[in-house]
């Protein structure tokens, strides 16, 4: 007999985080004898307004919360939520919906903070936690987080489809960057003083794949919309970068950009912060760099030398397979079929 799993996440495919880490795994959750929902919170169309002019409508937050609401009545006997089922909504309250339901809760990123100065929901995520049938998380830093709460907890990384093939390269040398309207703000934009002192001793071109151009005066960028298709661009650049700052919400990122990068076969320079650190093997996949000397030099060091260049491009491409979805689907699997006690 079929088992109903519904998939409570935040976004439709648009989404990458719901794609990546929920939709990429359907087929392979069907394999388990499951009848698989998805119910995002936001539609496609939702998430296609908020890329647009960076904010939720309340006519779109309304119907979201109708969609949400009218699927938690359904009762299914499994769930795996992203983050939470009700944004905003207290625990107690989530968990009125939740009764019936055994659930896995998913985080890939320190969503904490988000309610950390709001009385009646910082402690929100704590209490789902503890009344999850198990948990999965992204990183390092999360599952020490949640490890105090919940004793069941899967350190699932963010998979990626496959490995590609060695592509061709872009005539000037590139740089790239992906990512969404959050971590270019965040971490791109700040990033600049260092991308125009490279720009003194290099010549190279930084690609930007995001949801808008990123404010990068005096940096020599190209700018591509993110779409699946505009990810195959990583291939053909030959270093990825994912500058970060150290604080407690960058402790807690995923490291995806540096997956993606291992994916593309091509070597990485990354601020060793959070799960960073784990990722990125220093002198095998990549170089860590801290300040804006040490980016230069281990991004010209790549540029000018061809054998080094080629030996980390190699190794990545080797790494890149431990986070394919057929390499970490065996975990996921056995942890699934164990908390939800099939």
């Amino acid at each position: 007999m079929m088992k109903k799993l519904t998939l409570f996440t935040r976004y439709a495919a648009n989404g990458a985080s719901s794609r990546l880490r929920h939709d990429r795994w359907r087929e392979f959750l069907a394999t388990l004898a499951y009848s698989v929902e998805v119910t995002p919170f936001f539609s496609e169309t939702a998430l296609n307004k908020f890329y647009a002019d960076h904010r939720h409508p309340v006519k779109e937050v309304a119907a979201a919360y109708r969609r949400r609401l009218a699927a938690l009545r359904q009762k299914t006997p499994y769930a795996v939520i992203e983050y939470e089922a009700l944004p905003f909504f207290p625990a107690w309250l989530e968990r009125l919906f939740l009764h019936k339901t055994r659930y896995i809760l998913d985080f890939d990123d320190d969503v904490w903070t988000k309610y950390e100065k709001i009385p009646f929901l910082c402690g929100k995520f704590d209490a789902l936690i503890r009344h999850a049938a198990g948990v999965t998380v992204a990183n390092h830093a999360l599952r020490e987080k949640v490890a105090p709460l919940n004793k069941e907890v899967l350190l699932l990384p963010t998979p990626i489809g496959s490995c590609a093939l060695p592509q061709e390269k872009n005539p000037v040398f590139t740089l790239v960057w992906i990512g969404s309207g959050t971590t270019r703000k965040l971490y791109l934009e700040p990033f600049a003083p260092v991308l125009r002192r490279l720009a003194e001793k290099l010549q190279y071109e930084l690609l930007v794949i995001a949801d808008a151009p990123p404010a990068l005066p005096g940096v020599p960028y190209r700018f591509e919309a993110w779409s699946e298709a505009t990810e195959s661009l990583l291939d053909h650049c030959h270093v990825g970068i994912m500058p970060l700052t150290d604080d407690a919400f960058a402790r807690g990122k995923s490291a995806y950009k540096l997956i993606q990068y291992l994916g593309a076969g091509i070597p990485a320079v990354a601020s060793p912060v959070g799960e960073n650190r784990f990722v990125l093997r220093e002198g095998e996949t990549g170089f860590f760099a801290s300040t804006a000397e040490e980016w230069c030099e281990k991004i010209i060091a790549l540029a000018s030398d061809k054998a080094l260049y080629e030996k980390i491009s190699a190794t990545a491409r080797l790494a890149a397979k431990d986070y394919t979805r057929d390499a970490l689907w065996g975990n996921y699997r056995d942890f699934l079929c164990r908390v939800f006690e099939i």
